[in-house]
């Protein structure tokens, strides 16, 4: 390995004395311990190459590839980013155009119902009135391991499938609109979203149709197409206190156990998701920043914990439940998918100099239908909304511009005594981690 690795660096030496070239890379270690009735250890080691060229001045390429070690999986290797771009200025500098092919990351414009790396095309058109981008991407070329996209049962057990090497075969398309100052110095976007499955294409015999009659739990899961409109407000209000309002709906079809007639049917999907932050800058105490930040996601009452939870889990009608095509952090131990969610995200941060930065959160978790969500432990029973409160702190430090250390810590204290969660299922859950990186 390190021959190969000597190799590599003195050709991309050689290379780049000859060519208009960038080159370099960084390695990443982290090691993590969780705390709960199920604990475990990981410890993963990272080292990527990246490469930027632009040979005609117009046209720039750049590639990145990456090797990952871990205590389950000692060989990873993954090609991160490889994309070309251009840019297309008019003479007199009042738009530009640009266009993007390869793989790279897409987002929608909140990253809230998709941002994930893909491989597609985006074309955009920038001015001084209007940002304007549409993207199509598939996600069916990606590793397996790195996905994040875990929309439906199949998705779920392609993910935790060692034999499957590449990720959920769906084709996204987006369409972002982006007003700078629309009016009163607020920005104004809006957001266009359309998801489809390709796994009836690809694997059809692993998708069940409609008609079937026999309950097949968590073995298979069925075509899930989604569709997302979006709205966003932001901007300064007062001095140094800023928002950030969006709200998403979503629609499309999802597969359905109807446990009256005993078969699987398909049936609509309508579901929205909003959130709101508000931001306060405090330069002079040693650039302090508050924030607060709501965040809800529709559920679905009659949805089926046996059959499924959240993915794919109605039983009855018109499914409620919010599906983001690929689900955000929301914090460090407790992380459920977003459908009936509702969350509080209290946090304070402090940057005394350029060196150290550190983070505390407080995030009081609930649900907002007495109904099942992504995790484990929900007592049916309980009509309790709340789910419990989590507390992360984060600690960077970066003595040098090329090497960074990061300690972070969350505990999550759930709902459990007459509460959300089953008292013997749901304990108090901890995680601590240590992650250091170097660039050359």
């Amino acid at each position: 390995m390190k021959k190969i690795i000597f190799l590599i660096l003195t050709m991309l030496f050689i290379f780049s004395s000859a060519y208009s070239v960038d080159w370099g890379g960084f390695l990443e270690s982290t090691t993590a311990g969780r705390f709960s009735d199920r604990s475990f250890v990981f410890h993963g080691d990272k080292i990527a190459l990246w490469l930027s060229t632009n040979p005609d001045k117009k046209a720039v390429f750049d590639i990145q590839g990456s090797y990952t070690y871990s205590l389950d999986r000692p060989y990873l290797f993954n090609l991160d980013l490889m994309r070309i771009s251009w840019d297309f200025p008019d003479d007199e500098n009042k738009y530009l155009i640009d266009l993007t092919i390869g793989r790279y990351p897409f987002s929608d414009f909140t990253s809230n119902v998709f941002s994930h790396d893909a491989d597609g095309i985006s074309l955009g058109f920038h001015n001084h009135a209007l940002n304007f981008s549409t993207s199509v991407c598939y996600t069916g070329l990606l590793t397996s391991p790195l996905s994040n996209i875990k929309m439906s049962k199949g998705d779920s057990s392609d993910i935790d499938d060692d034999n499957t090497r590449v990720g959920p075969q769906r084709l996204i398309a987006l369409m972002e609109f982006n007003f700078p100052e629309l009016f009163l110095k607020q920005d104004f976007d809006i957001s266009l979203i359309a998801q489809q499955d390709f796994r009836a294409f690809l694997k059809g015999d692993t998708v069940i149709k409609e008609g079937e009659i026999f309950d097949q739990g968590d073995t298979l899961g069925g075509d899930l197409n989604t569709y997302y409109i979006g709205i966003g407000v932001s901007g300064n209000l007062v001095s140094t206190l800023y928002w950030d309002f969006f709200s998403y709906f979503g629609a499309g079809r999802t597969l359905t156990y109807n446990y009256d007639d005993f078969e699987y049917q398909y049936e609509p999907v309508l579901s929205y998701l909003g959130g709101i932050e508000l931001t306060y800058f405090l330069k002079k105490a040693a650039s302090s920043v508050i924030g607060c930040k709501f965040l809800i996601a529709s559920g679905d009452s009659d949805n089926s914990t046996s059959n499924g939870g959240n993915l794919e889990g109605n039983t009855e009608g018109v499914s409620s439940t919010f599906v983001a095509i690929s689900n955000p952090v929301l914090a460090m131990v407790f992380n459920p998918d977003l459908g009936n969610i509702f969350l509080i995200d209290i946090n304070y941060s402090i940057m005394p100099n350029d060196k150290i930065q550190t983070k505390l959160n407080v995030i009081p978790f609930f649900r907002t239908l007495n109904a099942p969500i992504s995790e484990y432990g929900i007592d049916p029973d309980s009509d309790s909304h709340y789910l419990g409160t989590e507390i992360d702190y984060l600690l960077n430090f970066r003595p040098l511009s090329d090497i960074g250390f990061s300690f972070s810590g969350g505990i999550f204290i759930p709902n459990r005594k007459n509460g959300a969660f089953k008292e013997d299922e749901r304990k108090v859950e901890g995680l601590i981690k240590l992650d250091c990186s170097f660039s050359f």
